[in-house]
């Protein structure tokens, strides 16, 4: 007889982990956005804030596809922003949830992908400015971010609804 231990994380169906993550960085995207940046009015701080919202999403996301991937309801699929995006579309319809979803989710991207290749970055009339080196300009401001978050908010709380109410039926049946 042989004791092995195994840690509690191991326990856990990795549809549950993500579904914790996309937790957590809600709730990091939320304290940001809502206690940090209102006392420190810090336009650059909404970064942070779009960052934890697309991680919180893609967690969302993904919690959903390993959930769908567990009972081999869909094939699997890439571990990319890309491929898990596609694996997903199908499950829009599925669980009615909608497209302007997956549009929120590439726009918070491609917010993600100015920033990081954007050599200029500065702050006018309380907004952030991010410039590419031929001075395409991409603009963020607080109301964009807070409608992100409320629109992010939705998504999320959909999906934790959809995983809760499906793992209830898929346990009785097991």
């Amino acid at each position: 007889f042989f004791y092995t231990f195994k840690p509690l994380i191991l326990l856990m169906e990795r549809y549950e982990l993500f579904r914790e993550s996309a937790n957590k960085h809600f709730l990091t995207a939320d304290r940001f956005l809502n206690f940090t940046f209102r006392i420190v009015n810090e336009p650059k701080m909404l970064l942070g804030v779009v960052e934890n919202i697309f991680l919180a999403l893609m967690s969302s996301v993904s919690s959903l596809l390993y959930f769908e991937r567990l009972f081999k309801f869909i094939p699997p699929f890439p571990d990319t922003f890309e491929g898990k995006l596609l694996a997903f579309k199908p499950l829009l319809i599925k669980y009615s949830l909608g497209e302007d979803n997956i549009k929120l989710i590439e726009k918070l991207h491609e917010i993600m992908v100015v920033h990081k290749k954007c050599p200029i970055e500065f702050v006018k009339d309380n907004a952030l400015i991010m410039c590419s080196s031929s001075y395409d300009c991409e603009k963020l401001t607080s109301e964009m971010v807070v409608i992100y978050f409320k629109k992010a908010k939705l998504f999320i709380e959909e999906s934790n609804t959809i995983l809760r109410k499906n793992e209830r039926n898929y346990r009785n049946i097991n």
